[in-house]
């Protein structure tokens, strides 16, 4: 009775005893080849000897009693009954095999199936495997190129060894072109050789580990850029939380997708800021087709492997195949860089994309630059924010999942301040929660100035490249400016407070499906107020606030400006915080007429901010010194345009008063008035003004008096370029 195979090691064996008897035949043929000085080939009987075990596997032991001996000089006819006698022998424990319940999968079968290998291709795979598999076919290999130095199989080896005659040599060697299966899914990689005949045959470790039925770790060119996420553990399609009908347009794409994998184009482009669900709704969706989820850092992939990137794209698809997994290629910033690595690597993902398995889709945070290599490959399915509900819903199913207390106080101030999307909420909480238990307390309520902080902090973003932390030690009772502007102000965050019950809510968000972001304009004279102001609101909304550095933004080489700004916003949007671009005439100017290409350049700064300012969904705050030279074009999309006047008398009293902390020593009577009356400067010079005085009063180990005051705004005066009469500050 037929035994059937048990699982993939008993078949690797059985497959293993072919190549052995291919190579009895390769010396029955080539053995001339071997010959030593003397004319013996002992060695090669030992070998042959030791490697007829290959053959003796139980309960088939007869079999092998039945073929050929090795007690002569093989005989390549003799060794083809033998062939045959052996693949018969295969066939039917494979027969038996099928009719088991369940059956057995063993790897080569899955090789074949999966890969579409002929039978050809599937023994060369394993007799390229052979001496990773079997010391007895090490052994024998080197005695059969009679060179003990060379480890690896060529390509001319390997196709005379399976050829059944002469003529099925070349045709042989063509399983290892680059467009052949093998090599295109990256079962075996080819090796530098003087000509494609010489070129080394290697097999990754991954693929010998599966022919042993042995358990397959990511091998290490995978390994650091890819994670494998199981079926089980995704999220149901009703528990993901996405913007109103971004589920609807998946189900469209996907429809699209699977309809069109006949025709090599099944793909998803999935777009939108990083943490907007994306990846979860990736897995959920791979999960209901069956399928695990193989997820790509592509910029770590380029950054590592960019020598090697056929290789590694071929492992990929290997891997997802072999794992029943989809493909998710997460590009994001990546796309935005759009520098020749980029494009090369859109333009080898194109050529190789049915290639990487059952369902790929990429992430992209809008569909341009490199990605047009891949447009007519993909579906595309925009992810926009969550709704205010749904981050509620979120925050307090996250909190309450770590053990923390929930109010619906504390969900509401959360949603006002932060306005995130549900995976960096989920990181919030869980990026504060550490901190607490590091703290020794783990089930004790976390309050919004926690999460807060924790959030700010490890927030992944890229603005410290081209911007620094900005905040005030101020606070509102500082900020003396007239009533008009300060209503302002209060409206701005009034604004930011109640967005969510407006846009949300109300519903206007569908009468405005753009320009939802805060963009404020603070104009004045230098000193009037303005950076305070913007370091006040991030602190009134309890949001991290980030000062733009112009000189890393702008650039004389084209394009680099434009960049340098998609980075800015699509930074902004993935950590929501508060921008300013503090003096930020040379980068909000006026357009000019197109006299020459240095103007067309320009302009196209200035139309490319335009579209950026428009579509942010956040605050920016924008000062200059001279509103006058912002562009007109800028103005009429600026929701708010603020005016800080210079300081009246009035005003400027308020200021010498309000800049005297409340611990300084001071002599009683100083006239404030007499000051502001005197000395006519702005704010930021009186703050300037006062701590020189208490420096100067510090020095005289007195109290800070009139006197120091009038000498240090004199001397702040005369270092702005005013004139001071004689006799002032004595």
């Amino acid at each position: 009775m037929t035994t059937p195979y048990q699982d993939s090691l008993d078949h690797t064996r059985d497959a293993l005893g072919l190549v052995y008897l291919l190579v009895r035949r390769y010396v029955g043929r080539y053995g001339h080849r071997m010959l030593q000085a003397d004319g013996r080939l002992s060695n090669l009987y030992v070998s042959l000897n030791e490697g007829q075990q290959l053959l003796r596997g139980e309960p088939d032991a007869a079999l092998a009693t039945r073929l050929s001996p090795v007690e002569h000089w093989p005989d390549a006819a003799s060794v083809e009954t033998d062939i045959l006698a052996w693949r018969g022998h295969c066939e039917q424990r494979m027969l038996a095999s099928m009719v088991m319940d369940p059956p057995p999968a063993p790897a080569l079968e899955e090789f074949r199936g999966l890969f579409r290998l002929s039978e050809a291709e599937l023994t060369l795979l394993v007799a390229a495997a052979g001496p990773a598999l079997s010391v007895d076919l090490a052994r024998l290999y080197g005695f059969a190129w009679a060179d003990f130095a060379v480890k690896t199989p060529t390509v001319g080896f390997l196709a005379e060894l399976v050829a059944d005659d002469a003529d099925d040599i070349w045709k042989l060697a063509e399983a290892f072109t680059p467009s052949s299966p093998l090599v295109r899914h990256c079962l075996v990689t080819l090796g530098e050789g003087p000509t494609r005949l010489a070129s080394p045959v290697n097999v990754p470790e991954a693929v010998v580990a599966m022919l042993r039925g042995a358990a397959r770790p990511l091998e290490e060119i995978l390994g650091d850029v890819c994670a494998v996420h199981e079926a089980s553990k995704a999220l149901a399609r009703d528990a993901l939380t996405l913007s109103d009908g971004t589920v609807r347009r998946l189900e469209q794409a996907l429809r699209r997708c699977l309809g069109h994998r006949s025709r090599g184009t099944a793909g998803l482009a999935l777009l939108g800021v990083p943490a907007v669900g994306r990846r979860s709704a990736m897995r959920s969706l791979a999960a209901e087709l069956g399928l695990g989820l193989l997820e790509v850092d592509l910029a770590a992939l380029l950054r590592r492997h960019s020598d090697s990137l056929d290789v590694v794209l071929g492992a990929i698809g290997r891997e997802a195949t072999l794992r029943r997994c989809a493909v998710l290629l997460r590009g994001d910033s990546l796309w935005e860089d759009a520098d020749d690595d980029a494009h090369e690597l859109a333009r080898r993902l194109a050529t190789r994309w049915t290639d990487l398995g059952p369902l790929t889709a990429l992430t992209a945070r809008r569909l341009g630059g490199p990605l047009l290599h891949l447009e007519e490959l993909v579906s595309v399915v925009a992810f926009g924010p969550v709704s205010g509900d749904q981050q509620r819903e979120v925050w307090a199913a996250t909190l309450e999942a770590r053990g923390r207390p929930v109010s619906p106080d504390l969900t509401d101030a959360l949603v006002a301040a932060l306005e995130a999307p549900p995976g960096a909420i989920v990181n919030a909480v869980d990026a504060a929660h550490r901190d607490r238990v590091a703290l020794g307390d783990s089930t004790g309520p976390l309050t919004q100035n926690v999460i807060l902080s924790a959030y700010g902090v490890r927030a992944a973003h890229r603005l410290h490249e081209i911007a620094e932390p900005f905040q005030t030690t101020a606070d509102w009772a500082d900020l003396v400016l007239p009533p008009e502007t300060t209503a302002v102000l209060e409206e701005i965050l009034v604004h930011s407070r109640q967005r969510d019950r407006v846009f949300g809510e109300w519903g206007f968000k569908r009468k405005m499906s753009y320009g939802r972001g805060l963009s404020c304009l603070f104009a004045g004279p230098p000193g009037t107020g303005k950076t305070m102001a913007a370091g006040l609101i991030a602190q009134m909304l309890q949001r991290p606030s980030f000062r733009i550095d112009l000189s890393r933004v702008m650039s004389k080489w084209v394009g680099e400006t434009e960049k340098n700004l998609a980075k800015v916003f699509d930074e902004a949007e993935r950590s929501h915080v508060i921008l300013l671009f503090d003096e930020a005439d040379s980068l909000f100017g006026s357009r000019t007429e197109v006299k020459s290409a240095n103007d067309r350049y320009a302009n196209l700064e200035v139309n490319y901010l335009l579209q950026r300012m428009e579509a942010y969904d956040g605050i920016t705050v924008l000062t200059t010194n001279f509103d006058k030279g912002i562009d007109e074009a800028f103005r009429r999309r600026i929701r708010f345009r603020v005016t800080f006047p210079f300081p009246d008398a009035e005003a400027r009293e308020r200021l010498w008063a309000s800049m005297l902390p409340a611990e300084a020593p001071v002599e009683p009577g100083i006239s404030f008035t007499k000051l502001a009356n005197r000395y006519e400067i702005s704010g930021g010079s009186i703050k300037n003004a006062v701590l020189r005085a208490a420096f100067l009063a510090a020095q005289d180990e007195v109290p800070i008096g009139l006197e120091h005051m009038e000498q240090a705004a004199v001397m702040e005066a005369r270092e702005m370029g005013l004139l001071v009469r004689d006799g002032e500050g004595r």
